[in-house]
């Protein structure tokens, strides 16, 4: 995770022992869900308005 004053990124660089990552952040007034396993990364919005992040390279739109 990277934030570089304009955006949050997130790029999964997952381990391969591990089977998968879950955390939650509290940004800009929002609760962001992110799980990560090999291949895949999901952003959810728990709570707030949306936004856009950068995940894995793309800008999403997570809401």
């Amino acid at each position: 995770m990277k934030y570089t004053g304009a955006q949050l990124s997130v790029t999964n660089h997952l381990p391969e022992q591990w089977e998968s990552l879950a955390f939650i952040i509290n940004y800009q007034g929002r609760v962001l869900k992110f799980t990560l396993t090999h291949g895949t990364t999901i952003a959810s919005l728990e709570f707030g308005e949306p936004i856009d992040v950068v995940i894995d390279g793309h800008s999403a739109l997570v809401s």
